[in-house]
């Protein structure tokens, strides 16, 4: 018999075991062999720290951008909302993970240094924490 999940439940689950993992592996896959992409880019090694930063700089403005979303005046905050308003931000969130993940291995064949970095600032951009958070704040309370 199989398990019966309330549709918005299933989507929360999806969200937070799909979506969290996906960024945090994406944030410390490069951190090994960082010297060796930036030789690959035709850059200095040091400039692969550029690399490293430039996904931190994209999860720092994501958190903004959602914490002032929430926050502002007749926003998602202020008016009664469910589970399926978070839906469009989290798959924008999903999507700047793929089409991060692409550029920057795109970059990787074809030695542009410019697209790994906005490939892995688009793997920044990814991070829905602030979202996830407050979905699952906002579904516990409802079902107390």
């Amino acid at each position: 018999m199989p398990l019966l999940i309330p549709s918005n439940l299933s989507f929360v689950v999806w969200s937070y075991f799909s979506l969290n993992p996906n960024t945090k592996i994406n944030y410390y896959i490069i951190s090994p062999n960082i010297h060796h992409l930036a030789t690959v880019l035709a850059e200095e090694p040091r400039s692969g720290t550029a690399l490293i930063g430039i996904t931190n700089v994209g999860v720092i403005a994501n958190s903004l951008l959602h914490t002032f979303l929430l926050s502002k005046p007749k926003s998602l905050a202020k008016r009664h909302v469910g589970a399926d308003t978070f839906r469009l931000p989290l798959m924008l969130c999903a999507g700047f993970g793929s089409v991060g993940n692409f550029l920057f291995a795109r970059a990787l064949k074809s030695g542009v240094f410019a697209h790994a970095l906005v490939g892995r600032l688009l793997i920044g951009f990814a991070s829905a924490e602030v979202l996830n958070r407050k979905l699952v704040v906002l579904l516990l309370t409802q079902k107390s």
